[in-house]
């Protein structure tokens, strides 16, 4: 799967993306701003991306998710210390990642996101890795 990292934190971004490359993905970025998001999303179309919802400012992710799904279709799983405000926008995303996440467990995260996209909202999956959150209705 090609996932589009966007987190402006080093250390998280970094850990996050050897996991996804150590479990087979190919990973775009990462980047740390909403405008290198857009650029490598227009060049790479990643299948989906994994968005600080804080990124450069406090809902910038949220505001970078709604241009990604408008422009790129693209599925977007929110990454946050704040829960609430990702609830509130989940029109947005599939779901989101409770932070800290141990990054090793992202890559569950995807299979199931990939498979609950693919089965559709209503059909029966597995049941939800450790920190995350899915949400409904998943398009």
């Amino acid at each position: 799967m090609l996932v589009l990292v966007v987190e402006d934190e080093p250390l998280c971004a970094f850990n996050l993306t050897s996991a996804l490359e150590e479990a087979g993905h190919s990973v775009v970025g990462p980047a740390c701003s909403s405008g290198e998001a857009i650029v490598l999303a227009r060049s790479r179309r990643p299948n989906v991306a994994l968005v600080d919802i804080d990124l450069e400012s406090e809902g910038a992710g949220i505001r970078l998710a709604q241009k990604l799904r408008a422009e790129f279709d693209m599925q977007i799983i929110f990454m946050t210390e704040h829960e609430a405000p990702a609830r509130e926008n989940a029109h947005y995303a599939i779901g989101m990642i409770t932070k800290p996440f141990d990054a090793a467990a992202v890559t569950g995260i995807l299979r199931y996101a990939d498979e609950r996209v693919r089965a559709g909202s209503t059909s029966p999956v597995r049941s939800c890795p450790p920190s995350f959150e899915p949400f409904e209705p998943f398009e």
